[in-house]
Parts: structure tokens; sequence; C-alpha cells
């Protein structure tokens, strides 16, 4: 019963690393505030789950009964997803705030490194391991199970492609990219309106720019998708 409230409570802070991570990398630059500090939160909570795995019964491959001997749980996890879980939670974040509070961050090559911050999204993985024992303990309609998580994995993917977007304009810094050609709402220091072709990067508040980013991508997405099915 305690298991499955914490798996409850997983579930929520991986929706969490999921949303909030590449917009992170991608728009958000690092700096010690509120934000910070609930990664930190959320890494404990992981390491927490990784010390739950060690006394976690696992299933026999051969039959599917659960095995509750404590050595072979033990040598199950660390041959299987430990690396991956502990990988996922180390503070690649304390790397960006070194750079930036360093007034490194205009050079291309620690800009990248940001990219570690992504290793996070390796914690997407558990939701696997968790949707097995949800399985396994409630009567699930599994048509709507699957349903559900292809629902999901579709927002999911559409706002990664938004970031992903927004983190190769940040990375290449091309005058001709979609943030260049796009009018924003914004009004910059003499009180004009920023048209397509200036750079907004000073004025534009994050939540805008992913806005932009957002539709540049999907709007490239149906262009390549109606281009796939002429040519189909």
């Amino acid at each position: 019963r305690w298991m499955r409230r914490w798996d409850v409570v997983t579930m929520t802070l991986l929706l969490f690393t999921s949303v909030v991570t590449p917009v992170e990398v991608a728009f958000v630059p690092t700096k010690l505030g509120p934000l910070f500090w609930i990664n930190r939160f959320v890494d404990l909570c992981f390491f927490i789950d990784i010390f739950l795995n060690f006394f976690l019964a696992v299933a026999d491959p051969s039959d599917g009964q659960l095995i509750f001997h404590h050595p072979y749980v033990v040598t199950s996890y660390l041959k299987g997803w430990f690396f991956l879980d502990v990988v996922s939670i180390l503070p690649f974040d304390i790397v960006g705030l070194l750079v930036e509070n360093k007034g490194l961050s205009q050079l291309k090559i620690l800009r990248a490194l940001r990219l570690l911050r992504l290793m996070k999204l390796l914690r997407i993985f558990r939701a696997a391991r968790i949707f097995r024992r949800l399985e396994t303990q409630f009567t699930i309609d599994y048509s709507f199970l699957e349903l559900a998580k292809f629902g999901i994995m579709t927002v999911v993917f559409s706002h990664w492609l938004a970031c992903a977007w927004g983190l190769v304009q940040d990375l290449e810094e091309s005058p001709q990219s979609w943030l260049h050609n796009t009018s924003f709402n914004t009004i910059d220091d003499m009180g004009d309106r920023l048209e397509a072709g200036d750079d907004p990067r000073d004025f534009v508040p994050a939540a805008e720019v992913y806005m932009a980013a957002l539709y540049w991508s999907d709007r490239k997405s149906t262009r390549l998708n109606s281009s796939h099915s002429q040519d189909l």
C-alpha cells in the first residue's frame, strides 16, 4: 500500500521532469532561485527511489512470481536499471550554474554543456516499471491504458520538439533562424514592438519564445507530414 502511494509521487515527479527540464535547458538560464531548489528536492526524491529499489521484490522471468530473496533483488537491480537511475540524478544543473556565474555562458562549447542536464530525462524509463506494477495491482482496461499512453506521449513529444527548436537556435545563433523571423508582442527599450528580423532574446520572456518555438515546430512537422503523404 505504501509503495502504491510512492508510485503516485514518482509519476508526478516524472511528469514534472519531462515538462520542466527541456524548458530549462532550451529557454531558461541557470540561476540560484526557487526552481533550482525544487530540482534539488526532486533529485532527493529520486535518490530515495533508488534506495527503495534495493528492497523491492522482482518478478521471476520464468513464471512471473515475485522473488523476495534480498541478495537476488539487489543483484538484479545492480545489473539492470541501477546505472541509468544513478546517472539521472547527477546534479548537472550545478555545471550550468558555474558557467553562468563565471560569465562564460556566451561560449558555445560551454553552452553545449547544458545538454548534460537532459540526462535527467533518463528518469522517464522508470515510468515503464511503475506501469507494470500498476497493471499487476489493479484491473485496468488495456485498450484505455494504451490510448492514455499514446495521448500523453503525443503531447510530451510536441513539447520536446518545441524545446529542441529553442535549443538549436540558442546554440547556433543564426540570424536567419525562426527566432528572427517571428514578430513578438514584446516592446523593446525604445518602446517599439519587436518585428521580424530583430533579435528578441534580450527582451522577450521565455514563455513567449516557447510559444513561438511550439508554433514553428508544429508548422514544420505539418509540412513534413504533408510532403510524406504526397510521396506515398
